[in-house]
């Protein structure tokens, strides 16, 4: 008798794949030039400089480690909507073989480059302030949230049938733990011990700060607890996926239930105000109204602006009362973080915008039937598609800019010259000055990468905002690791100008040749599909 037979055939599977260790030497070549880059251009020559360099490829494999569970989002969505998964449960297998199979499949190459890049990760001991307590503790923190990321995804998978349903849970709990983290701030703040130490211990993020803390016994402690608390977390996902599996995998009739039905009303509006949006939609172009029939789609972006705008203000106001700062002092935290989540969302958001609506017509046949049986062209198809985007994301994208420009200004008031804060402030600007670029570009990429690629469960998100938001700063990192390596410039000046010139050059760039290759091969890879 085999056990966990479905596993044991992803393994194998997995370990024919190049994809499996090609990802392991791309990971760690990555960690290895960020390291050379912050080596060079802080000079962390000096004893204990290690601790920098393990701090930041840290923090960027946790941002590894959350992405890569996307992965496992529609992995068994998609045998259900292909109506395979119900073979599986004609044989002896159960719930828990198939979603230990399917963890296995999507999860084992992503921990698989993880596992590789640890040994790069160890060279921060050899430059000093760094102890092998906590590589350890780090190491195992960061693949407990690689496993706890894959689980979560599991379980929106078993859960949906549909691939955006599926994506949109794992961002649910990222959610739930960001909310979390902020409640265990507030508590700590206000004297709740009890309720505090619980948020922290079932926090993944804290377990990788219990990693790199100072080591002490509560800290100690408080790590072994937080590392065990998220595991069992991650198991009790895997858990509830594989008894809810063999109960939902079936497509039931749908119930007129007065719910559903005012559901569907509040989404795509009642039959005057569906009348009314396709006249005005279909005749500024048909492709728009079919991608646009939801009513309140660019409402839903302003309604989670509005909700992080109030949430981050009254966080500002109770941090000013409680311990008195000034907003120059709760600028550096507040304001980048404020930058980094709305414009990290925003971007996701368009990559997921331009992606879902192209799969589906074209997993339904919907691209080839209106190619062949419309008079419309494939530039209005395109320019169709766009002015969905535009009627989504152009006034949220502008207001966002806006505020942007109104932060950096009220903190060149408050901040004092010379002071570090300036940096964060130019930061802003620049983060700013790009955002809209790097949306039409993400566009783009993400419309060519979706037409161009026959299978579904292609990267796409990841192809593109490596491509538009990653690859200027490798460019800048090779730039100041020349400079470091042949002048000798130890302190290099700041990157944000640097950084705006190369945005726009990779955005123009990639918006030309998307476009060009869109509108000659849109037609082939629509039929193709």
């Amino acid at each position: 008798m085999t056990i966990l037979p479905i596993v044991e055939r992803e393994l194998r599977v997995a370990a024919k794949r190049r994809s499996t260790y090609y990802g392991r030497s791309v990971i760690a070549g990555i960690v290895v030039v960020l390291g050379v880059y912050m080596h060079l251009i802080s000079g962390f020559l000096r004893a204990g400089g290690g601790i920098i360099i393990f701090g930041t490829a840290t923090v960027c494999l946790s941002m590894v480690a959350v992405v890569s569970g996307f992965a496992s989002c529609d992995s068994i969505s998609k045998e259900k909507r292909d109506g395979t998964i119900g073979f599986l449960f004609l044989t002896d297998l159960k719930g828990i073989d198939i979603v230990l199979g399917k963890l296995a499949a999507s999860a084992v190459p992503a921990i698989y480059a993880a596992a590789g890049v640890l040994p790069v990760l160890a060279i921060a001991l050899l430059l000093g302030g760094v102890s092998a307590r906590q590589f350890w503790e780090a190491s195992l923190a960061l693949l407990n949230l690689f496993f706890l990321s894959h689980a979560v995804a599991m379980l929106g998978s078993a859960l949906f049938r549909n691939a955006q349903n599926a994506i949109g849970f794992p961002f649910l709990i990222l959610t739930v733990y960001l909310i979390a983290l902020g409640c265990a701030l507030i508590a700590e703040d206000s004297g709740w011990l009890t309720t505090c130490m619980l948020l922290q211990i079932f926090n993944p993020i804290y377990t990788l700060y219990f990693a790199v803390s100072v080591s002490s016994a509560p800290s100690a402690f408080l790590y072994g607890a937080s590392l065990a608390a998220v595991h069992l977390t991650g198991w009790f996902f895997v858990v509830l996926a594989s008894a809810i599996l063999p109960h939902c995998w079936q497509e039931k009739p749908k119930k007129p239930a007065r719910l559903r039905v005012w559901w569907e009303q509040r989404r795509f509006g009642n039959s005057a105000e569906r009348t009314a949006l396709r006249r005005q939609l279909a005749g500024v172009n048909p492709f728009l109204w079919l991608v646009s029939r939801r009513q309140f789609g660019p409402g839903t972006i302003w309604a989670a602006l509005w909700i992080f705008a109030v949430a981050l203000a009254s966080l500002a106001v109770w941090e000013i009362r409680t311990q008195n700062d000034r907003w120059s002092d709760i600028y550096g935290g507040l304001f980048i973080f404020a930058t980094v989540v709305v414009h990290c969302s925003l971007k996701v958001a368009i990559v997921s915008a331009t992606v879902n609506p192209l799969q589906l017509e074209r997993a339904n046949g919907g691209l080839e039937m209106i190619l062949s049986c419309t008079p419309l062209l494939t530039k209005e198809i395109i320019a169709g598609h766009w002015l969905a985007l535009r009627r989504w994301f152009l006034a949220p994208v502008m207001a966002v800019i806006a505020l942007g420009l109104v932060m950096v200004i009220t903190a060149s008031i408050s901040v004092e010259r010379g002071s570090d804060k300036v940096e964060l402030m130019w930061f802003i600007f620049a983060a700013s000055v790009v955002l809209a670029p790097d949306m039409m570009a993400l566009g783009w990429i993400s419309m060519h990468v979706t037409m161009s690629q026959p299978k579904r469960q292609s990267p796409i998100g990841i192809i593109s905002i490596i491509a538009v938001c990653v690859t200027p700063w490798i460019i800048i990192g090779a730039i100041y690791i020349t400079s470091a390596a042949l002048l000798g410039m130890r302190e290099p000046p700041a990157p944000w100008l640097l950084w705006i010139i190369l945005a726009f050059a990779i955005d123009i760039g990639l918006c030309k040749n998307a476009r060009r290759s869109l509108e000659m091969n849109f037609r082939r890879w629509a039929v193709s599909s």
